[in-house]
Formats: C-alpha cells, sequence, structure tokens
C-alpha cells in the first residue's frame, strides 16, 4: 500500500532526525528498507533460476529413453502381422 505525500514526507522527516540522533542505529534501519526500484532486479534473478529448472526437468524426461536406447535413434520393431518376408 503506497503512503500519502504527507505521509512519506513525515517519514522522511521521522528518517532524518534519527540518522541525526542516532546515525549507527540508523544505519542498521537503512539495511532493512526496501525500495520499489529493488523489485524488479530481484524478479529479473528468477529468470535465469527458471530456465536452469526447466532445462533440468526437459533433461530428466529426455535422458532415461536416451540411456534406453544406447543414445542413438532406433527403429520400431517389425511387426508380426503373420506375413513371411523372403
Amino acid at each position: 500500500m503506497a503512503l500519502s505525500p504527507h505521509d512519506q514526507r513525515a517519514l522522511g522527516d521521522i528518517g532524518a532526525r534519527l540518522a541525526a540522533e542516532d546515525p549507527h542505529l540508523a544505519a542498521r534501519l537503512r539495511a532493512f528498507t526496501t525500495s520499489t526500484t529493488a523489485s524488479p532486479p530481484s524478479r529479473l534473478r528468477m529468470v535465469p533460476v527458471a530456465i536452469a529448472a526447466l532445462l533440468m526437468a526437459a533433461a530428466a524426461l529426455v535422458l532415461p529413453h536416451l540411456a534406453d536406447s544406447g543414445g542413438a535413434a532406433t527403429a520400431p520393431p517389425a511387426s508380426q502381422s503373420g506375413a513371411a518376408t523372403p
């Protein structure tokens, strides 16, 4: 929920007074602040993670089939419909 401009100014004044009275505490509390500009990069960091997860899932689905066939493509077995082949 966004703060009104009046509330943002009041909060900024409180922060400025805190920094003037106790700079050490203000520095420690600053580590816990988040801004709206910090959110998009953290979301962007998830893109490579999602891509890696998809690649790992695809590999988990494909590798067992490659191991069964010895890594080479094989032809399907000949049908045994009763017709004799020479």
